[in-house]
C-alpha cells in the first residue's frame, strides 16, 4: 500500500488517499477506530499517478499529493500518525499538526 495524500484533520483524525493494489483509495481514520473507505477508484481508469492526481484535485481541490508516494503497512492510527513524521518538510497536508 502506498500513501499518497493525508490531511490531518485535528488531533484525533486523518484523511487521505492510497493506492492499495488496483485500486486508489480515499480514506478516513479517527485515532481508535477502524479506516473507512469513502471513495475507490480503479487505477485503469486514469494513465498514470499524476493523472490521478489531476482529476482528484479538480473534485479535492484541498487534497495535496506527495511527489513519491510513500509505503505504509496499513491505515491505522498509529501508521499514519508515525508516516507523519517521515512526510517532506513543509508538506501542506500536516503542516498544522506541528503548530502547537
Amino acid at each position: 500500500m502506498l500513501l499518497l495524500s493525508m490531511e490531518w484533520l485535528g488531533p484525533d483524525a486523518f484523511a487521505g488517499y492510497v493506492e492499495d493494489g488496483d485500486q486508489y483509495r480515499g480514506f478516513f481514520v479517527e485515532r481508535g477506530k477502524d479506516a473507512r473507505i469513502d471513495e475507490n477508484y480503479k487505477k485503469a481508469k486514469f494513465d498514470d499517478y499524476e493523472h490521478f492526481c489531476g482529476v482528484i484535485g479538480k473534485v479535492d481541490p484541498y487534497a495535496v499529493f506527495l511527489a513519491e508516494p510513500m509505503p505504509i503497512m496499513d491505515l491505522s492510527w498509529g501508521v499514519l500518525d508515525k508516516a507523519c513524521e517521515q512526510l517532506p518538510e513543509g508538506y501542506a497536508g500536516i503542516e498544522e499538526k506541528y503548530k502547537c
